[in-house]
């Protein structure tokens, strides 16, 4: 399952670069995207407990906070990346 989401993952983005041509932007997307895969598996792989799925509400708290934290370190690696771009220009 973990293979065939990141086999995905690769497809969509080379066949995004053959669209658009090789950019840097590109991988910065890669990478937050395959960050956010990978919390979304240790997510539900830690959701899923021996009567089902069990839910505690301590564990919803903590992937939400987890996920804003994933989200806003991929709004920070763009601002840098334009930032350095815009300095070295």
């Amino acid at each position: 399952m973990v293979k065939f989401a990141f086999e995905e993952l690769v497809l969509k983005f080379k066949q995004r670069e053959a669209f658009l041509g090789y950019d840097e932007d590109n991988k910065i997307q890669f990478s937050a995207t395959c960050g956010v895969v990978i919390f979304g598996i240790i997510a539900s792989i830690g959701l899923i407990g021996p009567n089902g799925i069990t839910v505690s509400k301590l564990w919803i708290e903590f992937s939400s906070i987890g996920f804003m934290l994933v989200s806003l370190s991929e709004i920070f690696a763009i601002n840098i990346h334009y930032g350095f771009r815009r300095y070295l220009a």
